[in-house]
């Protein structure tokens, strides 16, 4: 781990340091520091940002309401247009590399066009907040604090780039450099003061804290659709999509149209899918993460066992119990953006920040 680079930016008095953080780092960090595993430690790790000289601290997850809102369009589209389907997400970078390496008409013909949560919030921190901060785009260094190593590569991805060849996030680290970089300064996370996101973009759904462990992101996106056409979940948590099988389904009706949404933790048990196309449409919505349980067992997290990651999964179900909003589309943050920025959910500016360059989709059909 060089750290050399991060070093420097945050002794560099010239440049705005701005960091986010994914809701897996707040509930696996911990373990590091003789928490016990899934301890929730959002406002501490705030507090040692703060402390060791970032100037700006955003939640990841409420980059996570905007994928919802994006990536629910995107499925209205193809059910109005009779498919393709499935549409499947795009935040796992390692399922995104999988795709594009061994099934290339898949990555452009199913896979969301929608960013990752991460780079959705790179783009807006160096373009709606810039904006509203007017500081320049390019004086502000982005950092992400990150379950997965395969980020860092996403970040470079020549597709994420912004205007000037810019990146949206300049530094990605992982949970467990965090703490070995915090443990390097002497800082102790018991000791760090508490402290709250900023507030531009620092309020999210309960929904946008599940996108760590796997189902959060159907879960989101199903409570989200409902929300849309009027329909009340017999529930607030979708419990179909919270267990520890390999794969996992539910069906749900709206207008009198069936959503089958299927979930699979790990590649391997997601080939004999993908290369089932029969099997394949039967489903409007499949979420695959390549780690087991999600990002909370990502391998830029600390190492666990089954029973630590079922800890952290409860941990990030506690954050999302605790928000005041439970989809997406309640969320006040995540309105103010698009009425004073980026106009219509997936409209042209939209389309052109948050999304990468569209597929013709509908050339693929038979």
């Amino acid at each position: 781990m060089d750290m050399t680079q991060l070093e420097n930016v945050l002794a560099n008095k010239d440049i705005v340091k701005v960091v986010q953080m994914a809701p897996s780092t707040r509930v696996g960090i911990g373990e590091l520091f003789g928490y016990e595993p899934g301890t929730p430690l959002t406002n501490k790790i705030i507090g040692a940002f703060r402390k060791i000289g970032f100037d700006y601290v955003f939640d990841t997850t409420f980059a996570a309401d905007i994928v919802v809102m994006e990536e629910d369009m995107e499925l209205e589209q193809r059910q109005a247009a009779g498919g393709p389907f499935p549409l499947m997400n795009s935040c796992c970078p390692g399922f995104v590399l999988d795709l594009e390496r061994d099934f290339p008409e898949l990555r452009a013909r199913n896979m969301a066009s929608t960013k990752s949560p991460m780079e959705t919030m790179g783009t807006l921190i160096k373009t709606y907040f810039a904006a509203k901060q007017s500081i320049p785009p390019e004086k502000i260094y982005s950092v992400a604090a990150m379950p997965c190593l395969v980020k860092k590569l996403e970040a470079r991805k020549p597709e994420m780039m912004l205007e000037g060849n810019m990146a949206a996030v300049d530094f990605v680290m992982t949970t467990v450099e965090l703490a070995q970089f915090l443990k390097s300064k002497g800082i102790d996370l018991k000791d760090c003061p508490e402290s709250d996101f900023d507030m531009l973009m620092g309020q999210s759904s309960g929904a946008a804290r599940l996108f760590g462990a796997s189902g959060g992101v159907s879960e989101a996106t199903l409570r989200y659709h409902a929300h849309r056409h009027n329909k009340m979940l017999t529930e607030p948590v979708v419990s179909e999509l919270r267990g520890f099988q390999n794969t996992r389904e539910i069906k749900f009706e709206i207008d009198n149209r069936e959503i089958k949404i299927l979930v699979i933790d790990g590649i391997l048990n997601a080939l004999p899918i993908l290369k089932n196309e029969a099997v394949r449409r039967e489903y409007r919505f499949i979420e695959v993460m390549n780690c087991r349980g999600g990002c909370i067992g990502g391998a830029g997290q600390p190492p666990a066992t089954p029973e630590i990651i079922d800890k952290r999964k409860k941990g990030l179900y506690s954050l999302g119990e605790k928000a005041a909003y439970a989809d997406s589309g309640e969320n006040p943050a995540a309105r103010e953006l698009y009425n004073d920025f980026l106009g219509e959910i997936g409209g042209e500016k939209a389309k052109k920040l948050l999304h990468l360059a569209e597929v013709s989709w509908k050339a693929h059909d038979p």
